[in-house]
């Protein structure tokens, strides 16, 4: 087995699988916590049907959101303005899963009753976490402004350059035509011989 390279700006391999590892094991056991009691404050504000199996669509409406548009934010070659939208995004997620965390502990423990405007708020979430979902996606999607005008732009100076090629090729600037056959030019040719004069009878 080959040695692992070491020096400045080298991760070590065990590095990084401990560090992937470890990433994987905090986010699972994190959602999975997070994903339960937004799952009962779900059950808790009405969702009771299919036996209570639609109250799950909260937790996955809002901590998948967060998931989904931090890797859209992280991802490398993205626009501007996916970035932009991804981490206003993400953001946005990360702090409506911790609001409603924590109101779902207070309703679980009786410290907080279920009011009608706890189940509108709780109610909004799923529709709007679509919304942002479609937009996010249509914006990942867009075609980037410009692509084709840079395409256009290349093909144009192709083509211009090969036009300057071809004039150069032929340019009698300096008395000389380049041969279509042989690739000779006048000044490689033969001078012309004078002719002889007529003798008068």
């Amino acid at each position: 087995m080959g040695r692992e390279e070491t020096g400045p700006g080298v991760r070590p391999q065990w590095v990084l699988r401990t560090l992937l590892g470890g990433a994987v094991a905090v986010g699972a056991v994190a959602m999975a916590a997070s994903a339960v009691t937004l799952a009962e404050l779900g059950h808790a504000v009405g969702w009771v049907q299919w036996d209570g199996r639609l109250s799950w669509s909260l937790p996955v409406a809002v901590d998948l959101l967060a998931l989904v548009a931090g890797a859209v934010w992280l991802s490398p070659g993205m626009t501007a303005r996916s970035r932009s939208l991804a981490r206003g995004i993400t953001l946005g997620a990360v702090a409506g899963s911790v609001a409603l965390n924590a109101i779902g502990h207070l309703v679980e423990s009786g410290d907080m009753k279920v009011t009608p405007l706890l189940r509108i708020a709780v109610s909004a979430v799923p529709p709007l976490v679509a919304a942002l979902v479609v937009h996010l996606v249509g914006v990942v999607l867009a075609p980037v402004p410009g692509a084709d005008h840079g395409q256009d732009q290349a093909v144009e100076l192709e083509e211009q350059r090969e036009a300057a090629t071809i004039s150069a090729a032929h340019d009698p600037a300096d008395g000389t035509t380049a041969d279509r056959h042989d690739g000779t030019t006048a000044r490689n040719a033969p001078a012309p011989q004078p002719r002889p004069g007529r003798v008068p009878d």
